[in-house]
């Protein structure tokens, strides 16, 4: 029986499955997030190489029959970022793709439609005649509106602008407090030292503030769902009549209100989709569909029965 490696990378963390052709899993680690427009080609290269072997001392011999890998900012970094890991891995079967493409096949097998990718960082993949369009997403330091980093930065920006006395008062202030163990104000060391994946932490304080009516949470939250919804609407362009989008990534599996304002403000065109399976799903499937046609239901069932235990 056939022994295959599913890798899905993105700023936060790196999810490996093994798991045979069949769909059951046979082992299931998380590591370090590896996205090169955080730390760089050479880290996410380190990263991914470690999850890989990592996972892969579990299978006699030490390598799968095939594996696929899909990893964060390979559209930008695809030729410098694929060449260095191919270095590794020469005698392998591996395939590495951005993560949109896994994304939109665990919702809709290898159909052509879109993934809105929102996690840390926020895009739109477009998968259409076997190419991948890429909207959005240009990275944190230019555009990345809508993402779990911009929610959480503007919860922050928020609790230091009250504190300031440059803007209104918020309960914000208190749950961004209450997370850093500190006042907002004197802890500017410790969220600079986080980093991106740090500050995107603080996005669920957003969601909860606005609960509790809180007018500054909802801007926030309003104008990061119009800014993910206004992906939908460029991607019409792709299609001819009505498409298919997966909504993915851990702010909408977290906070499915969030979502659902997504649709609202969504093209009208647009059939949205909440995934019932993880992205890893997606690059396990790629896996053995590259071997030939796949009876999907069963494969799904037996992964999906394998992994809810292991998250246990």
């Amino acid at each position: 029986m056939a022994i295959y490696l599913a890798l899905d990378a993105g700023g936060t963390k790196t999810e490996t499955i093994v798991h045979d052709e069949t769909g059951h899993i046979l082992l299931r680690n998380i590591t370090k997030g590896c996205n090169a427009m955080d730390m760089g080609v050479e880290e996410t290269v380190r990263r991914a190489e470690y999850a890989i072997r990592e996972a892969s001392r579990s299978i006699p011999g030490g390598k799968p029959d095939r594996a696929y890998c899909g990893i964060a900012s390979v559209d930008y970094y695809g030729k410098k970022l694929r060449a260095a890991l191919r270095e590794r891995f020469l005698d392998w079967k591996i395939r590495w793709e951005d993560d949109g493409w896994g994304m939109i096949t665990s919702a809709i097998g290898a159909h052509d439609g879109c993934c809105i990718v929102c996690g840390t960082g926020t895009s739109l993949f477009a998968r259409v005649n076997g190419g991948l369009h890429h909207i959005g997403g240009w990275g944190y330091l230019i555009d990345t509106w809508g993402s779990g980093y911009v929610l959480g930065r503007e919860a922050i920006r928020a609790a230091l602008r009250q504190a300031d006395g440059r803007g209104p008062d918020t309960k914000l202030y208190k749950l961004v407090y209450d997370q850093l163990g500190a006042p907002p104000e004197t802890s500017i060391p410790t969220i600079y030292d986080g980093g991106r994946p740090f500050i995107a932490s603080f996005a669920g304080t957003v969601f909860a503030a606005r609960r509790q009516g809180d007018a500054v949470a909802e801007v926030i939250f309003e104008q990061g769902a119009e800014s993910v919804a206004e992906f939908t609407h460029a991607a019409e362009r792709y299609f001819t009549g009505s498409f298919d989008v997966v909504l993915s990534g851990g702010i909408f599996a977290a906070f499915p209100e969030y979502a659902q304002a997504v649709q609202r403000k969504g093209s009208a065109r647009a059939n949205m989709i909440r995934p019932e399976v993880p992205p890893v799903y997606g690059c396990a499937l790629e896996n053995v569909l590259a071997d030939g046609p796949v009876n999907e239901t069963p494969f799904r069932t037996a992964f999906m029965k394998d992994y809810v235990q292991m998250k246990k």
